[in-house]
């Protein structure tokens, strides 16, 4: 990554930062969703620079990448409760081999519909972008992740030093 994209990530970043940490409490001050938001401008700044769109392809490429998060995200949701629903069980440690093995199997089939969306949507990125910007995009995925994980992570560390 070059100097004027990691000093461009940085400042958004940071901006991010400084408004989720908001009053002494660590809420941010305008709400959960303003916060997603934010995060949301940093990314689309990160992934137009790390992709290099043009205007054109930008203004097919978001649409149809908010369509697949929002895909991706409501299969995460429900992993995570399928998940909740085998720890439920085991906590009650009053169960049949039967139905663990039923809530596992609705667990595994979460990740088999996210491979489903990934491949569906790989077609349809490639109507929109080179294979090269496609690639570069999922290891902008990768790198904003890491960032925002990285982010989150000093966050918790301020916070325990306080």
């Amino acid at each position: 990554m070059n100097k004027r994209i990691a000093v461009l990530l940085t400042v958004l970043l940071t901006a991010v930062a400084v408004q989720a940490q908001g009053p002494k409490g660590g809420h941010a001050p305008k709400g959960r969703e303003e916060h997603k938001e934010q995060v949301l401008k940093a990314k689309i700044a990160f992934f137009t620079t790390e992709i290099n769109l043009s205007v054109e392809e930008a203004q097919v490429f978001w649409p149809l990448y908010n369509a697949y998060w929002d895909e991706l995200q409501t299969i995460h949701q429900n992993t995570r409760k399928a998940f909740r629903a085998i720890e439920a069980l085991e906590e009650l440690g009053d169960y049949t081999p039967e139905e663990m093995s039923r809530r596992l199997d609705a667990y595994l089939a979460h990740f088999e519909e996210e491979a489903k969306v990934h491949k569906a949507y790989r077609a349809r990125f490639l109507e929109v972008l080179s294979v090269e910007k496609l690639a570069k995009m999922y290891v902008a995925e990768e790198h904003f992740r890491d960032q925002m994980i990285r982010m989150w992570k000093d966050k918790e560390e301020r916070k325990e030093r306080r």
